[in-house]
C-alpha cells in the first residue's frame, strides 16, 4: 500500500509539473479561428489550454504513449507561421515541441509540406522536412494534415514526440456521413495516450494555470463527481461521444450508468447537475441512437414531452404531397406513435435528391443547459439512400420531410405507414370542417399552416382555434408587412415557429425553426384578437432577427435592427405609436443623452432604438424603407465590411435620403463615425434632432 501511495505522489507530481512546463511564459493566447474541443480521458493525461467559459472544456491536452510524447490543440492553425506570431501562441507551440521532445536540448523538428513549414525553424530549432516514412529523422514532428496512423502511432511508441492541430468540428462539417469515433484516424492513436478529440468548440481560449484547474477539466478525474461538480456532466459527455469503446475511460462510464436507475426529467422533476447519473446515461443513450443501436420501446420521458399519442389511436397509411422548396422541413400532416416505426416511400422524382425523414420538430439540443425540464435531444432522423425509408423515435412526433434545396418541382407524393393523422389547417386549402375533424386525430402536436408561416403548437392549444383562417391571414400580413419595409422578397420556405418545453438559449430564438417556451406565448400567437390589440413582441422581434443583413447591422444593433420590424409591424397591425415601448424606458434614455457613450450605447437596446424611432419619426417610414433598398441596390463592392464601414454608410445614406447633415445627431447619440464620412455630408444642413 505504501508503494501504491508513493508510486501516485510521483505521477501527480511529474503531472504537476508537466503543466507548469507546457504553460510556462505564456500569458495571453490569440484566438485563432474556432478552436475545436479536445478531452482527456486518462489520469495521466494534461489539459492544458481550456475555453473560457463558464462550461469550460480543454482546447489542448498533453500525454505519454510508450516511449513518446504526444500534445493535440483543437486548430490546426495554431501551428501556423502567421498564429505563432500573435501573443504568446509561439511560446505555447515552442513548450510543446519542448516537452515532446522528453527535455532533449538540441531538438530536430520535422514538419510535413504545407502550412507548418517554417514553424519550427521560426521557433529557434533545427527544422527537416519529413514524409511518413522518415519521420523517424526528427525528434519531434509538427502535424496539421491527416496521416497515416499506424506511421504515427510507431514512431510515437519508440520515443518519437507529435505536436498534433486538427479542428474536429470542421472535420465532422466536411465528413458528415463519418464520425470522429469510429473513422477519424487521429483518435484512434491519441485514445492510447488518453487524449480525444472531440465535437464542439471553443471560445477565448486561455492556459490553465493549476493542477487543480486541469483536473476539473480531465474526463477520467470527473468521473467520481458527478454529484458535485456542476461541470462534470458536460466534461465526461464531451469525450464520451467520440471515445473509442475500448478504452478504459469508456468502458468505466458505461460501467458506471449500466443498470443505475435513470430518472426521467420533466418539468415538474427537471434533471440538474445533482443527478449527475441520469444525465450521463441519457448521454449514453442518445450517443448510441445516433450511432444506429436499435431503438427499443417508448423512452420513459416521452409520457411527459413530447407526449404520447391517445390510447385507442386507429395507425394508418396516408399519401400527403409535400413542398420540396429550398432548405426547409415540409410538413406531412402525420404524427409518429412513440416507440413505432414508421416508413415512407417517395416517387422516382425525389430519390437521390439528399431528402431526409425526420420525426420531431423541437430541434433544440439542451446537453449544454443546468438543467433538463425535458430530454435533451428528442429528434430523429435519417436519410432516404433509396426511394423508402424507416425510422423509429422513442419520444415520437411531428413527421417532416426535410429538403436540402430547392428542386425545381412541384409538390410531390409520398406515403407514409403506419402513422397517426395529425391536426393540421393550411390556409387556403383546409376547410373550417375539415379542421375540426383533424383535432379528433389522438396526436398531442398539431401545425398551422400560412404561406409565409408554420405554427407547431400543443393540439390542446390549436384545438382553442374554431377557425384558424383570420389568425393565419394576420401573420401572412405581418411577413408582408416585414418585406414592405425592407425590400427584400420573402423565402420560398416559410418561416416556421415552435413552441417546446424548454429551448436551448434565452426566452425564444430565432433561427429555423424559431423556438418559443410552452407558456402564454402559445394561445397568444393563436390568438387573432390578442395580436391585433396588442402585438407580440417577442414572436415579431425574432421574425425580425430572421430578416437581419449584416450591412446594416453593426456591433451593439444585433438586438436594435429587428425591433425595428417590430415598431413597424405595432403601428400598421395595432396601431401603436413609435414611442408606445420605447417611451417606458425614457428616464434611461434621458440620462443616457446627458453623458453619451457608444459603449453603454451597445448595452441597452432600447436606448439605441429610440435613436432609430426618431429618425423614423422625423423623416417617416418611406425614408427608412429607401435607406434599405438603397443597400439592395448597390453593387457588392460598395457594401459595407468593417463596423466603421457599416456605421458610416448607415449615416451617409440616410443622410442623403432626408437631406440633411445626420453627423450632429449621431454625435449626440454618441455613435462614431469617421472623418472621411463626415466630409461626405458637410454639403447638407446639419441635424441634431
Amino acid at each position: 500500500m505504501i508503494a501504491l501511495a508513493l508510486v501516485a505522489s510521483f505521477l501527480k507530481q511529474d503531472i504537476s509539473d508537466d503543466l507548469i512546463e507546457l504553460t510556462q511564459g505564456v500569458h495571453k493566447l490569440s484566438q485563432v479561428g474556432v478552436p475545436g474541443i479536445v478531452s482527456a480521458i486518462s489520469k495521466d493525461a494534461v489539459p492544458f489550454v481550456v475555453g473560457d467559459d463558464s462550461g469550460a472544456r480543454p482546447v489542448a491536452v498533453a500525454g505519454r504513449l510508450g516511449k513518446g510524447r504526444i500534445a493535440a490543440i483543437g486548430h490546426g492553425g495554431y501551428l501556423s507561421m502567421q498564429a505563432i506570431k500573435e501573443a504568446d501562441n509561439g511560446r505555447l507551440v515552442l513548450n510543446m515541441v519542448k516537452w515532446c521532445s522528453r527535455r532533449k536540448s538540441e531538438i530536430k523538428v520535422g514538419t510535413f509540406r504545407g502550412r507548418t513549414t517554417g514553424v519550427g525553424r521560426e521557433l529557434g530549432f533545427q527544422e527537416i522536412t519529413v514524409t511518413d516514412r522518415t519521420m523517424s529523422d526528427a525528434d519531434v514532428v509538427i502535424v496539421t494534415d491527416t496521416v497515416d496512423p499506424a506511421s504515427i502511432l510507431d514512431y510515437i511508441m519508440k520515443g518519437g514526440g507529435v505536436v498534433v492541430g486538427q479542428t474536429p468540428w470542421g472535420w465532422k462539417q466536411v465528413h458528415a456521413a463519418d464520425s470522429l469515433l469510429g473513422d477519424f484516424g487521429w483518435n484512434e492513436v491519441l485514445a492510447r495516450a488518453g487524449i480525444v478529440y472531440s465535437d464542439g468548440t471553443i471560445d477565448h481560449p486561455k492556459v490553465i494555470e493549476t493542477f487543480e484547474a486541469a483536473k476539473k477539466v480531465n474526463a477520467a478525474e470527473e468521473i467520481p463527481k458527478l454529484s458535485e461538480d456542476v461541470n462534470a456532466v458536460g466534461v465526461i459527455a464531451a469525450a464520451i461521444r467520440d471515445c473509442p469503446e475500448n478504452t478504459e475511460f469508456a468502458k468505466s462510464v458505461r460501467a458506471l450508468v449500466k443498470g443505475s436507475a435513470i430518472k426521467a426529467p420533466s418539468k415538474q422533476e427537471p434533471l440538474t447537475q445533482k443527478d449527475g447519473l441520469s444525465r450521463l446515461a441519457l448521454v449514453i443513450k442518445d450517443m448510441d441512437r445516433k450511432a444506429g443501436f436499435p431503438v427499443t420501446g417508448i423512452d420513459p420521458s416521452a409520457v411527459y414531452f413530447p407526449g404520447l399519442v391517445k390510447s385507442g389511436t386507429p395507425r394508418q397509411s396516408k399519401t400527403v404531397a409535400i413542398s420540396v422548396n429550398d432548405g426547409q422541413w415540409s410538413s406531412t400532416g402525420c404524427y409518429a406513435a412513440p416507440g413505432e416505426q414508421i416508413s415512407v416511400t417517395l416517387p422516382p422524382s425525389l430519390v437521390g435528391k439528399g431528402l431526409g425523414l425526420q420525426i420531431g420538430v423541437h430541434s433544440d439540443e439542451l446537453w449544454h443547459l443546468p438543467k433538463w425540464e425535458r430530454n435533451p435531444s428528442v429528434v430523429v432522423k435519417t436519410k432516404f439512400t433509396s426511394d423508402h425509408a424507416e425510422l423509429i423515435s422513442p419520444f415520437g412526433g411531428l413527421v417532416v420531410i426535410t429538403v436540402p434545396s430547392d428542386l425545381g418541382l412541384k409538390p410531390q407524393k409520398i406515403t407514409l405507414e403506419n402513422i397517426v393523422g395529425s391536426p393540421r389547417f393550411v390556409l387556403g386549402e383546409t376547410t373550417v370542417a375539415q379542421w375540426q375533424e383533424s383535432l379528433k386525430s389522438g396526436a398531442p402536436w398539431a401545425e398551422l399552416q400560412s404561406k409565409h408561416l408554420i405554427l407547431s403548437v400543443p393540439t390542446s392549444e390549436a384545438a382553442k382555434v374554431a377557425d384558424p383562417t383570420p389568425l393565419m391571414k394576420l401573420w401572412d400580413h405581418v411577413m408582408d408587412l416585414y418585406t414592405e419595409l425592407d425590400g427584400s422578397p420573402l423565402t420560398i420556405r416559410p418561416e416556421r415557429i415552435v413552441a417546446d418545453q424548454q429551448i436551448s438559449a434565452g426566452y425564444m430564438h430565432s433561427g429555423y425553426p424559431i423556438m418559443t417556451w410552452m407558456d402564454d406565448s402559445v394561445p397568444l400567437s393563436l390568438s387573432y384578437d390578442r395580436l391585433t390589440k396588442d402585438g407580440t413582441w417577442g414572436h415579431w422581434h425574432e421574425l425580425g432577427h430572421n430578416r437581419q443583413k449584416g450591412w446594416w447591422t453593426f456591433s451593439g444593433t444585433g438586438e436594435v435592427t429587428n425591433n425595428v420590424y417590430v415598431l413597424y409591424a405595432m403601428q400598421k397591425i395595432d396601431k401603436k405609436s413609435l414611442f408606445d415601448r420605447i417611451g417606458k424606458n425614457k428616464a434611461e434614455t434621458d440620462a443616457y443623452l446627458l453623458k453619451p457613450d457608444f459603449e453603454v450605447w451597445k448595452s441597452k437596446p432600447f436606448t439605441a432604438l429610440t435613436m432609430y424611432a426618431q429618425l423614423i419619426d422625423a423623416f417617416g417610414w418611406d425614408s427608412y424603407k429607401k435607406v434599405m433598398r438603397a443597400y439592395l441596390s448597390a453593387p457588392k463592392g460598395d457594401l459595407p465590411k468593417t463596423d466603421e464601414e457599416k456605421r458610416d454608410q448607415w449615416m451617409v445614406r440616410y443622410s442623403r435620403q432626408v437631406g440633411k447633415n445626420l453627423a450632429p445627431f449621431f454625435e449626440k447619440w454618441g455613435v462614431p463615425v469617421s472623418p472621411v464620412a463626415k466630409q461626405l455630408i458637410q454639403d447638407l444642413p446639419a441635424w441634431q434632432g
